[in-house]
């Protein structure tokens, strides 16, 4: 038996997947092939702030982001923001297609630059 949602396999008997909570199935579905997506630069910042409220405005425009070099931007949500320092600037992308609604959703979004010492 095989968990549909996580793909693990369990001993027969076992009839729910106890870390995803969702019935088991005899077989595994075919896996599809990963969808190739073009991603274009929609912002560019070292500051995490600017970045989370970047993810928030495009997740809010129903709006899939990334950042380039970093993966899924979900990993903003972690503590471990480390990444991005003012020497390590980040690339906020989007799909192609989603570029013109992301460029909208960001239009009040403006980095500053930093003061120079």
């Amino acid at each position: 038996m095989f968990c549909p949602k996580c793909r693990y396999e369990y001993k027969p008997g076992v009839t729910t997947c106890p870390d995803c909570e969702v019935p088991l199935v005899p077989e595994l579905p075919a896996e599809t092939e990963p969808e190739f997506a073009e991603l274009v630069t929609v912002l560019t910042t070292s500051d995490v702030s600017t970045a989370l409220l970047a993810r928030s405005l495009l997740e809010e425009a129903g709006i899939s982001c990334f950042l380039k070099g970093h993966g899924p931007m979900e990993l903003l949500g972690t503590r471990s923001i480390s990444f991005v320092s003012g020497s390590d600037p980040g690339e906020i992308q989007v799909r192609a297609d989603d570029v013109s609604e992301a460029v909208e959703a960001l239009a009040d979004l403006q980095e500053e630059e930093p003061p120079e010492s």
